[in-house]
C-alpha cells in the first residue's frame, strides 16, 4: 500500500509567564487513514507526556503540563523525514535527575499502519549483526581521525584543560575499546532518504562534555 505524506502540526504548552515552549509534541493527521495517525500520536503521547492524548490534545497536553512531566523539564521535536510510506521524528527531551541533559529520540513510523519501525521488521538477524560491525567500524574511524586531526594541531590551537593539552587518546579509549566488544551499537535507529542512521551517545560523561568535540555519534548506511 501507499500513504500520502502526513500532516505534522504542533501541540505546545507554554507556561504562564514563560516566554519558551515548555513541552511542544508533533500532531499527525492522514486524511485518508485516520487509524495510522492515531497509532502514531498514541505512541508519542504516551511514551514521552505519558498519558494517552484523549479527544482533545492540546487540553490533555495543558493538564500534563500543569502538572509537570516526572524528570521532564521540557519537550521539543523536529521532523525528519515524511515521505516514500516513512514519517520519522526526533523527540528532544531534556530530562532531569542529578543534572539536565538533552538528548534525542529518533523514531520512524510507517505511514500505512502508523506502526513504529523497529530494526528487525526491515532487515534480518544475520544482516543486523553486518550492520552492528559497519557502526562499530564507523565509530572507530570517527575517533581515530578526530584524534589524528587534534595531533597535527599546533600546540596552539590544541584543546586545553587547565592548562593542560587534553589527551583524546585517553579521552576516547573506553569508547574505543567498546566498538571491540560484544556490544549492541544499532539499538537507536531511523530512516531518512534511503539511508539507515544510527546513534550512538557520546563517549563523555556530563564534568567532562565541554572538552568532548565528537559528541554524538551518527552512523549512516544506505539500504
Amino acid at each position: 500500500a501507499i500513504a500520502g505524506p502526513a500532516t505534522v502540526s504542533e501541540v505546545v504548552y507554554k507556561q504562564q509567564g514563560e516566554s519558551y515552549n515548555r513541552y511542544r509534541l508533533p500532531w499527525v493527521t492522514q486524511n485518508d487513514n485516520p487509524a495510522s495517525a492515531k497509532r502514531i500520536n498514541d505512541f508519542i503521547f504516551s511514551r514521552f507526556a505519558q498519558q494517552l492524548s484523549g479527544a482533545d490534545p492540546q487540553a490533555t497536553l495543558n493538564r500534563i503540563g500543569q502538572q509537570g512531566i516526572e524528570q521532564t523539564a521540557s519537550l521539543d521535536f523536529e521532523l525528519v523525514n515524511n515521505k516514500n510510506n516513512i514519517l520519522t521524528i526526533n523527540i528532544i527531551a531534556e530530562g532531569c535527575g542529578a543534572y539536565c541533559e538533552t538528548y534525542s529520540n529518533y523514531t520512524s513510523f510507517d505511514l500505512t499502519t502508523g506502526a513504529n519501525i523497529d530494526l528487525d521488521d526491515i532487515i534480518s538477524p544475520p544482516t543486523v549483526i553486518q550492520l552492528n560491525q559497519q557502526v562499530k567500524s564507523d565509530i572507530r574511524h570517527q575517533i581515530t581521525a578526530f584524534i589524528e586531526a587534534q595531533n597535527n594541531l599546533p600546540l596552539e590551537q590544541k584543546v586545553k584543560d587547565e592548562g593542560e593539552v587534553v589527551d583524546y587518546q585517553q579521552f576516547y579509549a573506553d569508547c574505543w575499546a567498546m566498538t571491540m566488544d560484544d556490544v549492541s551499537f544499532v539499538n537507536k535507529f531511523f530512516l531518512d532518504n534511503g539511508q539507515l542512521v544510527f546513534n550512538n551517545e557520546r563517549c563523555s560523561n556530563h564534568a567532562s562534555r565541554a572538552l568532548d568535540d565528537l559528541g554524538e555519534f551518527t552512523s549512516k548506511i544506505p539500504v
